[in-house]
């Protein structure tokens, strides 16, 4: 997951590079809308609590996520 953020932030660099100037709030939602299904809840709490990040803050968030997702799901595998 944190590779594809990455991947997302340098696509979104690199279209500022090209003159497409894209702003924070755009930029954000181009990462969240990349998402799997599986943060689509995260999605939802983030537009929900109209959460404001710089894309570093966002990628923090995800990766606590990822870690709460592994979790649960060893939680449940082991049931």
């Amino acid at each position: 997951m944190n590779i594809h953020v990455l991947k997302m932030f340098g696509y979104i660099k690199k279209l500022g590079q090209l003159g497409f100037v894209i702003d924070h709030e755009l930029s954000v939602d181009l990462v969240l809308q990349s998402l799997p299904q599986s943060f689509l809840q995260f999605i939802s709490n983030y537009h929900m609590n109209k959460l404001d990040s710089k894309l570093l803050e966002l990628l923090n968030m995800l990766k606590t996520i990822k870690e709460v997702f592994k979790k649960e799901k060893s939680q449940v595998l082991l049931v």
